[in-house]
């Protein structure tokens, strides 16, 4: 199982559903399909409701 280190500034609040998750969680469960997923995209997709926000 991987380890992820979280700080502070990677931890966020999903404005819908008020779930708090880290980024990199986020990017590996939910974006995963997201053909930006490579790209430099700034946003965040929520793993719980799919909202995506920027942090």
């Amino acid at each position: 199982m991987a380890t992820w280190k979280n700080t502070s500034n990677d931890i966020v609040r999903c404005p819908k559903c008020n779930f708090t998750f880290s980024k990199q969680y986020s990017r590996v469960v939910s974006c995963q399909s997201c053909p930006m997923a490579t790209a430099s995209c700034t946003m965040v997709k929520c793993p719980r409701c799919q909202e995506e926000f920027y942090p």
